[in-house]
């Protein structure tokens, strides 16, 4: 939006948030930092794309923690080397999934902005920040407690899927970008099948749980239609080893069962948040403690 680019345009100009101090600026101004705010954007962009997995014009989350990343890029001397980038990028996933910016948006970007520019760019100190208002930046099992596509850690199980090369129920193959044709166009799936669940009287919010979709391929998701887990899990057991554990999908049979739904979601929601935070500390390198 406006409002999304402009913030990137005056966090490079002024190094503030609100537009108040963009009134004082002239034209001329204002087109020296498009440039280098058009620039930076693309790079956050591709950084979050290529490392992360999250396709921008899908699942992009935290958006207003970009124009922080913008101004960290703008006054970072130099191209950012692989540890500072995955740092970055961690603070950026933590910021979305305690939504950093869902209240008083304008003045927590500020309040970050200050961070940075009396720290030196301090990323360590941006962590800190987060970790003083939230508590802890562990993911754990209730953190997927949520439901449907609009929940904050949906696109996080999209970025798991991504990062953690989970692998189509019909191919077998990672779920990579450069493999996404028309067909194989990246659908929501609903492992248990709302059609199953409806029948025997779930509710909306367990049925749309966030430990009920899993990520495949359109045609994948076609071919197995409203089956069953435990009729179509052998199947796919069989024909791609491993494919299903890829996927966070619990090993024990019992928990395949329409009646061991509830059970299912929880063993699930374990293997996610397990998931989440290997993910994670690869972002962190050899300074892991900052998980904690």
């Amino acid at each position: 939006t406006l409002d999304w680019f402009l913030r990137s345009v005056n966090t490079v100009l002024t190094g503030e948030a609100k537009f108040l101090y963009l009134h004082d600026k002239g034209a001329e101004d204002i087109a020296g930092a498009l440039k280098p705010a058009v620039r930076h954007i693309d790079t956050c962009l591709n950084m979050i794309g290529g490392r992360l997995g999250l396709d921008h014009e899908r699942v992009l989350f935290a958006r207003f923690a970009i124009p922080v990343m913008v101004r960290f890029l703008d006054t970072h001397k130099g191209p950012l080397d692989e540890k500072t980038r995955d740092k970055l990028l961690f603070w950026y996933v933590q910021s979305g999934m305690w939504g950093r910016y869902s209240a008083s948006t304008e003045s927590t970007i500020d309040k970050d902005l200050g961070i940075l520019d009396q720290s030196g760019g301090d990323l360590d100190q941006l962590i800190a920040e987060l970790r003083l208002g939230q508590g802890g930046l562990r993911v754990e099992p209730g953190h997927f407690h949520s439901w449907s596509v609009g929940a904050r850690f949906y696109p996080v199980l999209y970025m798991l899927t991504r990062m953690a090369e989970a692998r189509d129920w019909g191919t077998g193959l990672p779920l990579k970008a450069s493999l996404l044709g028309r067909m194989n166009k990246l659908e929501v799936h609903h492992i248990f099948p709302r059609a199953q669940l409806y029948k025997v009287d779930y509710n909306r919010s367990e049925v749309n749980a966030l430990a009920n979709f899993c990520f495949l391929t359109k045609d994948t998701n076609l071919r197995i239609s409203d089956r069953k887990p435990e009729e179509y899990f052998p199947e796919i057991e069989a024909a791609h080893p491993g494919a299903l554990a890829s996927q966070w999908i619990p090993d024990d049979p019992a928990l395949w069962r329409i009646e061991a739904f509830r059970d299912f979601l929880e063993a699930r929601k374990e293997l996610l948040s397990k998931a989440a935070n290997e993910c994670l500390a690869t972002l962190l390198h050899d300074e892991t403690d900052l998980l904690s």
